[in-house]
This record gives structure tokens, sequence and C-alpha cells, in this order.
């Protein structure tokens, strides 16, 4: 909270403020009308009462000038505070609230103490506006000098109304809203801020006397906005009061350093969005590259400070949200201080020696900017807010050269007020609503996909492009430019069909914010603009149907604090409403071991998980299913000792379009059995009207869920595993004897809700309802150290309950078909050599269960694999698959026993010491032979010549089509043949039917044999017929007379 709101000028006196914000009061704007946060008995005494009574919620539908929704200003309320508590016990409790859009304190102005010692001369410098020509504000009132009817509101500290040169431009409906009266001058040392401001937007030109404020014209209407105790500051009142009125520009030239605020933020749209009010701030004093607010807010012009050569003024914050620069060293203006110096400036007379004192300061730099806005918006009267903003900036004269090592955070340029009243054909281009697309996010690692939309604000282009750039080291740019052509004014395009695409570096931090660049051309014109986006994010979403759930890399379903705003939603048609803002996760094993990462109502949201040594994200979407894996543990003293993988899953088609599927597989990672372990989804459900909520249990589905009661929607959380359900329905103000959630959800209670069964099946049940939270969850009993075991659940919507019911069931049937084993995947018919071995290893899995007999009962082994051995004959393997939470459907492996492969030689002389050889075996397909004489040789048939007359012994490897191998030996003697006769022997036809004839010798003995060996046939004759034998091989053996024989093979047909 230590938030400092800062006079943004240099010369400054020191002075003590106690507190920064208001001790006993805070803002809250709720989501709807009239119903407010339950935790406000104990915060307050009082009744909240609405900060603007008199607005109304204006029609959702209506649009501004610049055609964007309107802010509705009746759900704030102020809250007094009881007096034991304190502002941020206040905002601790109301942070998270459901109700709430917003919660904050009211600041209070804190100056930024600069002390510096006057010393008064009367030097020209002291009194020169050299400002005025700097910024051409001579040239422009040659053009428009504006007229009384155009209003610069200011809002400062004190004013001094009777000042001769500010009574003219005065406008008459100044008042002090610190403390409710007409009196602007404010008794503090610092009182002359608002008047010096005045001075430079403001003061009454050609009259004779003092300086010409920049909006020549103009009147200004000043709002001192603080209390003469310093205790509180009426930014709300002030904007509201002056955007009420009709004034042009608001001038705001105070700030604070450190984070935004959703409340100052949402009173500058309204200014800007529903009144049309431009609005300038101040960019801050520190010399840094700090964020000073109002001024970076989206909607506001942030103004830095510059010296009379352009460079930064040393003393100007610079920053990517920085928009112009205007002089703000040594500025003179008009100066009354009631308390200081001794009476030389509390008179109506008073100007500051600009040099002499100092007077520097961002302050003077925004009044300069919107001086300069009333005159424009007097010369172009039809410029709303938005493009007045941009035209003054697109005018301004880039001095980039001129400051180089702050090139691009200190804007497009320093003011020039004569372009910004003079110019034709300004050209300005602004980007919104930056996202991501094509089911793309901009995690470490990935390529994300980013469209925007494009809006010309002033003049047309005729060949627009856009060029993205990066300035972070994690973010590079890979398709960077887009053609945006023809663009007229007013006319907004998008690149979605061709969007940039950046990589995000593998070693980008979570939640890191990167600038991005945008440089826009359109022939000489040129111009840029940046803008930040979040990369790595510690969270995902599910969105591909009609639910929408935020999945979170510890644990967390749903949460609701700024900035981070994540929700479970039903897209109904194109209607999007949100049904749930908290949820999480519960284990437990006792309410003092419990982890969990839902709110406890009081302030906060637990989470006793972290990600150290775990590969904790992984996103995977595509156009039909979308998948977020995040793995985490438990990390707090007393906890189970647990690792948690958490899957969502979900899919875009029907019937599965309208539920999301949610598995934890909790490993247990200590060295005991946990005997029972209680896990739950816990989610606070809030459908339309959240306090008119009931909530009940259907047993058959295991599923609670939900409902609105006038019975049009409704939304549950499915057990889809199987263990024993616990489930506790909550009314969550305490009615009905239900644990109470408003006065904190202790650890006691959430092991309470999860661990007692169908504890509380209903809530919400008298009257309309009320406001209802659900427990779901099971039991694991006996987790084992080191196991792992899956619990799932399904978040369903539906219009009714037969919806809700049919799409739990539809989620039921997914979730089994995803989490079913596939069918092994292994050949139906195997077969294996007699006496072999054969290994059964299917390829789509890890797990399997092996069955020699069916029915099934006992498994013979539990593996990837099985290997039998010595198989003599046919036998059938029933193979289940057991990767997944559920079995496979069983296959059946037929396994055949091929037979006995024999080994068989076949050797016939040929000539002389020339053999030939045969692998006679069945089915032979690979034969290796060795003859003894230190050769070998491959083949079914082979020849082969021995180099010398002895006995040889042949071996034979052979295997068949199966792989199934046998070797045998065989001796021959190998003589050598000396006749010539037999040289000469022909044996035809070969192959034959019937006749053999032997030609080329007389006087011989023959023998026919089959391949066994067997003698069929024997004769002298030179023919012989074969019709008697059957068909095959047959070897046929000629002997002469003197013995020698010579070999023939013969085939009959």
């Amino acid at each position: 909270m230590n938030k400092i709101v800062t006079i943004l000028a240099f010369f400054l006196i020191n002075v003590a403020i106690a507190q920064n914000i208001h001790p006993s009061q805070i803002v809250l704007k709720v989501r709807t009308q009239g119903v407010l946060p339950h935790q406000i008995s104990w915060l307050s005494n009082e009744v909240p009462k609405k900060a603007f009574p008199k607005h109304q919620s204006p029609d959702p539908k209506a649009k501004s000038r610049s055609g964007k929704p309107l802010v509705d200003l009746s759900r704030i309320y102020y809250l007094n505070l009881k007096n034991n508590i304190t502002v941020d016990q206040a905002l601790s409790v109301l942070k998270g609230d459901k109700t709430l859009e917003y919660v904050s304190p009211i600041h209070i102005p804190q100056p930024l103490f600069m002390p510096n010692d006057p010393s008064i001369t009367s030097t020209d410098p002291d009194y020169s506006q050299y400002y005025l020509e700097k910024i051409k504000a001579y040239e422009a009132w040659d053009i428009q000098q504006s007229n009384p009817s155009t209003v610069i509101g200011i809002i400062d500290y004190g004013f001094r109304t009777t000042h001769e040169d500010l009574i003219g431009n005065l406008h008459p409906d100044y008042i002090d809203l610190g403390n409710n009266d007409f009196n602007l001058s404010l008794p503090h040392p610092f009182s002359y801020h608002g008047g010096a401001v005045a001075g430079v937007a403001a003061a009454t030109p050609n009259n004779g006397i003092g300086i010409a404020g920049v909006g020549y014209n103009s009147r200004y209407l000043p709002v001192k906005a603080i209390t003469d105790a310093l205790n509180i500051f009426r930014f709300d009142a002030a904007v509201i009061y002056l955007a009420d009125r009709g004034v042009q520009v608001i001038n705001m030239s105070f700030g604070y350093a450190g984070n935004p605020d959703e409340y100052w933020e949402d009173i500058v749209n309204y200014a800007v969005i529903n009144k049309d009010v431009v609005m300038v701030a101040a960019a801050g004093n520190d010399g840094n590259t700090g964020r000073y607010w109002p001024a970076s807010y989206k909607n506001v012009i942030s103004v830095a400070g510059t010296t009379s050569s352009d460079t930064k003024w040393s003393g100007s914050n610079y920053n990517y949200e920085v928009d112009i620069t205007a002089p703000s060293e040594f500025i003179h203006t008009t100066y009354y201080n009631c308390c200081a110096y001794s009476g030389a400036f509390n008179n109506n007379n008073s100007y500051i020696p600009a040099l002499s004192f100092n007077m520097s300061g961002t302050s003077f730099a925004a009044p300069q900017v919107s001086g300069a806005i009333a005159l424009m918006r007097t010369q172009f009267p039809s410029l709303d807010a938005f493009q007045a903003m941009e035209r003054i900036i697109a005018t301004s004269d880039n001095i980039d050269a001129l400051n180089p090592s702050f090139a691009g955070q200190m804007g497009k340029g320093r003011l020039n007020v004569f372009r910004a009243v003079s110019e034709t054909n300004v050209k300005a281009i602004h980007s919104e609503n930056q996202r991501f697309i094509n089911n793309t996010d901009p995690f470490a690692s990935f390529q994300a996909d980013l469209a925007m939309d494009f809006k010309n604000l002033l003049s047309p282009t005729s060949n627009l492009t856009a060029t993205l750039s990066s300035l972070s080291p994690f973010v590079t740019v890979i398709s960077s430019t887009v053609n945006l052509g023809v663009m007229n004014a007013n006319e907004i395009k998008n690149n979605i069909t061709t969007p940039f695409r950046i990589q995000v570096a593998p070693n980008t931090p979570y939640n890191t914010e990167i600038v991005l660049r945008i440089d826009y051309q359109d022939g000489a014109f040129t111009n840029y603009e940046y803008f930040k986006i979040v990369v790595n994010p510690d969270y995902a979403h599910i969105d591909i149907n009609d639910l929408t759930l935020h999945v979170g890399r510890m644990g967390k379903i749903a949460e609701y604090f700024y900035p981070y705003r994540k929700s479970v939603g039903y897209n109904n048609a194109g209607d999007y409403t949100t049904i749930a803002y908290a949820g999480g996760l519960i284990l437990s094993t006792h309410q003092d071991s419990l982890v969990n990462s839902v709110p406890n109502y009081t302030g906060g949201t637990t989470s006793d998980f972290d990600t150290s040594g775990v590969n904790s994200f992984t996103i995977f979407k595509d156009n039909t299913y979308q998948e977020i894996k995040a793995n985490f543990k438990d990390n707090i003293a007393n906890r189970p000792k647990l690792k948690i993988q958490k899957k969502a899953y979900a899919y875009q088609a029907s019937p599965n379009n309208k539920f999301i599927i949610v598995e934890y597989d909790i490993t247990n990672d200590s060295t005991r059995t946990i005997q029972n372990l209680y896990a739950s989804v816990f989610t606070d459900f809030d459908l339309s009207t959240y306090t008119q909520n009931r909530a009940d249990w259907d047993n058959t589905l295991k599923l609670g869920y939900a409902y609105h009661s006038s019975g049009n929607l409704y939304a549950g959380i499915k057990l889809l595993t199987t263990q024993t359900p616990n489930y506790y329905a909550f009314n969550n103000n305490g009615s009905s004897s239900s644990l109470n959630l408003y006065d904190g959800f202790t650890k006691t209670e959430k092991h309470t809700a999860v661990s007692n069964g169908l504890a509380r099946t209903q809530a919400g049940t008298s009257g309309l309802g009320t406001d209802v939270s659900l427990a779901t969850g099971g039991t694991i009993t006996n987790l084992a150290p080191n196991e792992t075991r899956k619990i799932a659940f399904a978040y369903v919507v539906g219009d009714n309950l037969t919806e809700l019911q049919e799409n739990a069931q539809f989620a039921q049937d997914k979730f089994i078909e995803v989490n079913t084993t596939p069918l092994p995947n292994i050949a139906s018919l195997l077969t294996v050599c007699n006496q072999g071995s054969i290994t059964l290893a299917p390829n789509n899995g890890v797990l399997f269960d092996f069955y020699d007999s069916f029915p099934l009962t006992t498994p013979i082994f539990s593996g990837s694999s099985l290997t039998l051995n010595n198989l003599i004959n046919n036998q059938t393997i029933y193979i289940v698959g057991k990767d997944k939470l559920y079995p496979s459907t069983t296959k059946t492996v037929n396994i055949q026993v091929a037979p006995l492969h024999k080994a068989q030689i076949v050797a016939t002389p040929y000539l002389r010491t020339e053999w030939f050889f045969e692998d006679y075996s069945t089915n032979a397909t690979n034969s290796i032979w060795d003859f003894g004489d230190g050769s070998t040789g491959t083949g079914k048939y082979v020849r082969h010549t021995f180099p010398t007359t002895q006995n040889y012994t042949i071996k034979l490897i052979s295997s068949n089509t199966l792989g199934c191998i046998d070797s045998t030996t065989k001796t021959i003697s190998v003589v050598a043949s000396l006749d010539k006769d037999l040289e000469n022997i022909i044996v035809y036809p070969n192959p034959t039917e019937n006749k053999v004839f032997i030609k080329g010798i007389v006087n011989i003995q023959w023998q026919l044999q089959n391949v066994w060996g067997n003698i069929v046939l024997k004769g002298r004759e030179n023919e012989f017929d074969l019709k008697v034998l059957p068909s095959g091989l047959y070897y046929l053996q000629i002997k002469n007379l003197s013995g020698s024989i010579k070999t023939f093979k013969i085939v009959k047909k």
C-alpha cells in the first residue's frame, strides 16, 4: 500500500505528511448493483455509501462518441472502516471477493520533497516564457486563440483565484472538494502549485501584465482536491466534477509511483470514454524509468520534461508509457505562496523567478499540453477525445536524435502547438485488443501468433504497413510485417489472417512483461507505438468448447485477484457467463497434513504447492482438442509429500463440447504407505445471481452440481474414477448448519469437507437459494511409496438438469475411452520353429498381462514382453494391455509350431573331381556349405571341384522360411576319372515325361536313384522309360567298362 502521490514540480518545500492513504476509508466497485460483500459487517459499522449517487447505470449497449462501451460509476461505494480495522486488513479481506470488480485505498497526495533555497535575481531568464517560442505557441495563436467556451479542468492543491493574471480566465464553477467549500487556498508551503500550473495553461493573455497561458482565451476550471489537513485527496470526485461539466481537457500535475490502481483508472476512463474529455498528466520527477499514475494509464497523455535545448530534463522520468514532452526546466509562471519567503510571494501579482528558484518539473510540462489541446479542440471541434490525444502526439517534433540514450522513452516528440492547430493530413494509427490466436500461446520455447485491431483515428492512408519488433531478449519476431493498405478515418482492421508471429526463448521466466514496438509507414508518413504483453504465463486456459477453464501451474482452477482474473465460464451460443470465480485442489491425510490451492475467504488463496525440480507446464492446442499439463508438488511443513501431474483436456465437437476433464496423477513421494488420501476439487460456483444458487448430488453419476433457483443454468463436477466419493455442498454463509466460509475456510474445515463421504449433499435449499460451493472428491487408499494413482473429474454444464446429466455421462464415456489401454499391437498368428523360442512384445505399450488360458484368471507373466522357449506344440496366448487406468480388450495370439526342419545333403559326382551338391531340406531358403577343402559356398544347388582325389567331409547349414536352422555332414570319396568316353555322353530329353536316351557310349551299366539315394531303376540298354515313376528329381549314374562313373540329374515331369 505504500503508494506516494506526488506534486510533480521540482521546486517544493520540505513538509512531512504522516500517511499516504486515507486511514479509515476505502473504495470498492461491485459487479452487480446492490450486491455487496458479506464481509462488510466485519469491517464497518456503516452501510457503504455510493460514491456517485446521482449516476445511473448506463445502457449496456450504449457507446461513447469514440464508439467504446460506457464506464459505470453507479456501482462504486465508499466504506468507512471500524476503528480496529486497518486499510491493509480491509484490502486483504476484500481483494479477491467475487462480488467486487476491485477494491482500492483512497490515496492522499504526498509531495516529492526537493528543497532548493531561493536566490532571487532580476535577470531576464527569471521572467522569460521561453517555452512558448519552443512549442510554437505564438504561431499557433495566429491561427487559433480559443474562446471562453473551451474549458481546461485543473485538479491540484491550492489556487489563488484572485491572482491578477488568473482571474480573467477563471471559470466560475471552481470548487474545493477537499473541504467542500469554495476557498481554494491551501494553508501550506506548497499552496503555490495549482496556481503555477494554471498560469502555464491559462494565464490571461494580452492584458499588459504578467504572462500568457498556452490556452490563450480558454478558461480554466480549478478544483482543489486536497483537504487542508492533507488527509484526503478527492481525485475521483474532482475528475467526475470536471467531466460532468463538459471540460475539454483535464490537467493532472501529480501522481504516485508503484502499481496501478483500478479505481483511478475507472475514473479516468469515465472522463475519456463517457464524457469525451482528454486527460493529461505529468510523467514524474524521479529521473528514471519508473511509471507514475495516472500518467501511465492507457487513456492518459503522459508528459515528460525537456530543457530549452530539447534534451531531457535531468529530473524527468522516461519510459515507454510517455506520449509527448514539453519544456519543464525554469518555467516562469504565476505564483502565490501563503506560507513561505516572508511575504515575498503571497500577493495577487506575484510571479516566480524561474531560473533563480529553479522552477522546474513535469508539473509544468503537462499544462502546456493541456493548453495546446484546448486550442486544438477549438480549432477542430469534431475530434473526439481519442482523436485529440492522437493528433497532439502525432504533430509533435521528434527529438530522439538529441536524446539517443532515451529514444523511444520520451514519447513521439516535443509539443508543437502550431502543427497541432494547423497541419492537414495528420495520420495516427493505434493498435488495441492484442491477443494470441490460432491456438497458440506465448509460453517458453513456443511460437505464438499475435493479432490485434488497428484503428485509423485521423486522415486516410493509402499503403499502410505495420512492422513489429521486440525490445526483449526473451522474444524474437519471426513474422513481422502486416500490410494494412488503405484505411479510412475511424476504420478498424485486424491482422487475424496474417498475424505477427513471435518466438519465446526457452529461458524466459514466468510472467515476464516485455515491450513490443510497432512501426507504421504510409509513404512519407512514419510513426510508432509501444505496448506490453506478458509472455510465459504461469497459467493457461482451456477454451475450445462451451466451457472455459483456468489451469494454473500449481493446482488452481480459478482465482479472482487483480490483475489475473481467471474464471470458469460458460459460452452459450456466444453469450459468455462466468460460472465460478474460485477453485482448486485439496489433498489431505489429516487436518494437520493438508495441502491445497483454494481460497481461505479471509483474503487470498492458499498455495501449498511449488514446481521446483519438475518440468511444470506443457500445452497442446489445435482446432479440435486442447490439453494442458502442470506438474507440481507440495511444499509446506507437515505435508503428505506428494507429486502431482494435473492434466486438463477438452474437445471441440459435440457431444463432447460441454465438459472439460481434469485428471490428477498423484504419486506418494514419501517412504511410508498413505492409508487414506482424500483428494477433492473445490469450486465456488456463481450461476447468474449467486445468492440464488442451490446444490445437489446425483449418486448414480457421482455428480455434484449447482444450479440457479430459476432452473435455467446448471454446472457440476463429476467424479470420473472409481474411488469412494466424498462430497460436501456448502451454504457459504454458514446457514443450515453448513461449514461457514465467510468467516474463513480453515484447514480443519477443509479436511472435514473432503474426508467424510457424502457428508452434505444439498445446499441452498431454503427460499431462493444462497451462495454455494462444492467439494467433490474421492478417497485413495493404501498408496504405497512411489506408487501413482489417478483421480479425475469433469467440469460439466447444461441448460437444465437432464442436459447436465447427459453431458456428465458423455464425459464419463470419453474419459473411459481416453483412459482405456489400446488393444495390444501384435500379429494374431505367429509361427515358430520346432523346439524354438518366441518373444511376444506388442509395440504399443510397456505393461501387459499374458495368459495361457481363457477365461482369464491369473496371468502367467506381467511386463513388456513374454518369451516362450523349446516349443514343440501349438499354443494360444491371451494378452491384455495395462498401461492406462482401464485394461485393453483381450488380444488372442495363436502360435503354430512348424514341423522339424531337417538338413539333407544330396552329393553327386559329375566329372573327374567335380561334384554336384543340393540342399534337399524341406522349404530351405538359405544354404551354407563347407566343402572340407577350405572352400565354402551358398545356395540350394552348388557345384564344386575338389583339388585332389581323397575323402572329404561336407557340412551344410540349412534354414527355412521361418528361420529354423539345422546342420548335417556327409563324407564323400573323390576319384578322378581318366575315361574320355564318359565325356561324350548325351542324355535326352531332360526334363522328360517318359523316354530317356543315352548316346555317345556303348557297353554301359546304369542305375537311377531318387533323392533319398534309393535305386528305382537299372539296366544296360541305351534307352529306358520313366512312366512308372512319380514326377520329381532323379540321379542317373552311368558306368563304363573300366568302372568309371558319370552322374546326370534327370527331371521327370
